[in-house]
């Protein structure tokens, strides 16, 4: 991720661990600062569970993963739809279990703002065996 704002960090490179078959295991992020040194490392959990066990799973299809987000956006009354965002979505690995990671953020409307005075952003996580739904959370 790259900016032109002059700040810490100017630069997060992100390195991710996947399974064969495209499910992420961990990440480590480094951020480099204006002076173009190392500020921070962060790194993250690996799971126990072996990459054969995660990719042998059945995990419900992106499309559904999202659709279920967007329920459950609708049923805590945010107002995130696919016209207005653009939604990332990844199968993760968390605590031993499989999760749909998905980011939904906010699009510039035609002139160039946002809904509000900001740009809108939402986490939500989903259990991708079931599609249950885990967590949502809320960023600007």
């Amino acid at each position: 991720d790259a900016d032109n704002v002059p700040h810490y960090p100017e630069w997060r490179i992100t390195f991710t661990e996947h399974t064969t078959s495209g499910i992420v295991r961990n990440t480590v992020s480094v951020d480099i600062d204006t002076a173009g040194r190392v500020a921070a490392v962060f790194f993250g959990i690996r799971g126990e569970v072996s990459d054969e066990e995660l990719d042998s799973g059945e995990y419900i299809p992106e499309a559904t993963a999202v659709s279920l987000a967007l329920e459950q956006f609708a049923a805590e009354g945010h107002g995130v739809d696919l016209e207005h965002f653009t939604v990332t979505a990844t199968l993760r690995e968390s605590k031993g279990t499989v999760c749909w990671m998905l980011y939904f953020e906010e699009n510039k409307n035609p002139d160039g703002g946002y809904a509000f005075a900001w740009q809108q952003c939402y986490w939500m996580v989903l259990d991708a065996s079931s599609g249950a739904w885990i967590s949502t959370s809320v960023g600007r």
